[in-house]
């Protein structure tokens, strides 16, 4: 049976009494002659209660700490019923006060940003690298090259805003577009991306409108600053691709993409599985590292010379570790030699850094917004 919630000995009230619950339980925690702050009953009764969620989180993690928080919360879910969502709520609430906790630290910042200095002298290489969390978003860099050309890494974004043109119009040719979706994805076939751009063209009324409209993927993800690009870059490139895309937009783009965030939310599901079956000539960068165990991992590179021909190389990856939980990363690597061959090899140092630097059952539970 739970304690009462009045006075104890030595315990008394402030001349204004406690007009709401919530009031009492701060009254508690700030009396000096309460062994423990409250009780577990108490604590989640306010908890859960309607209208103040927030309110009694903030005062959970103060007054019994995150950790002790999350594991009474995954029992509460557990329970299923009228609780479910609070409790999935105020989790992932409470693994993000852990996230950024020093006692539980999901990256090993100084251990991932070493290796990654010495990656860049070692193989005479301009470097970056971006880890962010699905849970919390948190988000850890290393490097100094954090923009560059987006390349076909920007062919995820226009699959989907095929999609969502075709949903807009109700077109009914979406065998088509996997078709195209697939090759342009899973091979990074050039051919396949410029005619799944072309019809957007088409539809929207040509180059300008078009790349507003596959911008819209990137505003849904919460980007605001990266615009598609529209100006030619005179050598057979296409426009879109020079996309200047910074490690910290991308990998919050494939956040949002892995929780099922950006539109056409039907969608989501086979683009993330085309991102997971990249051919074996590809499979490089997050796609040649061990993993632990059990996890999902889809990805998508992109690559291309510069106008002095010297290669940059990148990709952007999600890795899902089951339980809900996982990160994005975005690599880059322009090496000094200009190869592409090089470029790769990087990308698989920098992942492999990641990988050993990343305590995956740390990070926070993501939520879908589906």
């Amino acid at each position: 049976m739970a304690p009462p919630v009045g006075p104890r000995p030595g315990f008394h009230h402030p001349a204004s009494r406690p007009t709401t619950e919530l009031d009492l339980f701060r009254q508690r925690l700030q009396s000096p002659l309460v062994p423990s702050p409250v009780s577990r009953h108490e604590r989640w009764k306010l908890a859960l209660s309607g209208g103040r969620v927030a309110a009694a989180l903030a005062v959970i993690l103060t007054a019994v700490g995150a950790a002790e928080a999350r594991g009474e919360l995954a029992r509460t879910a557990a329970r299923g019923g009228g609780h479910r969502t609070a409790a999935r709520a105020l989790m992932t609430s409470a693994d993000g006060a852990l996230e950024r906790g020093t006692a539980a630290r999901w990256i090993d910042r100084a251990t991932l940003r070493t290796a990654v200095a010495a990656i860049a002298e070692r193989d005479r290489a301009e470097v970056g690298l971006a880890v962010r969390s699905l849970g919390s978003g948190s988000l850890v860099t290393a490097g100094d090259l954090m923009t560059a050309s987006a390349w076909s890494t920007i062919k995820v974004p226009i699959v989907l805003a095929r999609y969502r043109l075709a949903d807009e119009q109700r077109q009914a040719n979406r065998a088509s577009i996997g078709a195209l979706a697939k090759q342009a994805l899973t091979a990074s076939d050039n051919a396949a991306g410029a005619q799944l751009f072309a019809e957007i063209e088409a539809a929207t009324g040509g180059l300008a409108p078009a790349s507003r409209f596959v911008g819209r993927e990137l505003t849904a993800a919460g980007d605001d600053r990266t615009r598609i690009n529209t100006v030619d870059p005179d050598n057979g490139f296409s426009t879109y691709g020079q996309t200047q895309w910074s490690l910290a937009a991308g990998t919050q783009f494939f956040r949002q993409l892995a929780r099922g965030c950006v539109p056409p939310h039907d969608e989501t599901g086979y683009v993330l599985a085309l991102m997971a079956e990249i051919i074996p000539s590809q499979r490089w960068g997050v796609g040649s590292v061990q993993w632990p165990r059990g996890a999902a991992v889809q990805f998508k590179g992109g690559w291309g010379p510069d106008k002095n021909g010297d290669y940059l190389v990148r990709q952007f990856g999600i890795i899902e570790g089951g339980d809900d939980r996982g990160v994005v990363v975005g690599l880059l690597a322009h090496p000094d030699d200009g190869q592409f061959e090089t470029g790769v090899h990087v990308l698989d140092q920098l992942a492999t850094a990641v990988a050993r630097s990343l305590h995956i059952a740390r990070t926070s539970v993501y939520s879908s917004c589906r």
